[in-house]
């Protein structure tokens, strides 16, 4: 599958055409202990937690918004529409800044920006 066509909404207002790079990225650390018993260990997994990470052309609506919005918790949701189940996942992610403003010479400057999702992904479809 090649990724041509998602859906990027925060608080409702649409973003995708901004956007070059959007991922739901999982962080949940397992710890093993091994013990005195050969042979025997005892594993516990951290609660997981995501982030939706998105790459965005600078200057338009989005960076407005995540400067405006920053500090603050607002809904989103991320689906890839070009794939046959059309999911969409959505939940409440909190705004920070752009990585960077400005760029190189020559090029169409880019930020990145890695929101933390505040709970629970909720997985749905696309209406």
């Amino acid at each position: 599958m090649i990724l041509t066509n998602s859906l990027i909404k925060l608080d409702a207002t649409a973003f995708q055409a901004e956007c070059t790079k959007a991922e739901l990225v999982p962080d949940q650390s397992v710890q093993v202990t091994k013990t005195l018993s050969p042979g025997v260990q005892v594993a516990d997994a951290d609660e997981e937690t995501w982030t939706l990470e998105l790459e965005f052309l600078q200057g338009g609506s989005l960076e407005t918004f995540l400067m405006t919005n920053s500090g603050l918790a607002v809904d989103f949701e991320y689906a890839r529409v070009n794939i046959a189940t059309k999911v969409k996942y959505s939940g409440e992610v909190m705004c920070v800044a752009p990585s960077s403003i400005g760029g190189s010479q020559g090029e169409q400057p880019k930020a990145t920006v890695k929101l933390a999702v505040t709970g629970a992904i909720i997985p749905g479809v696309v209406a």
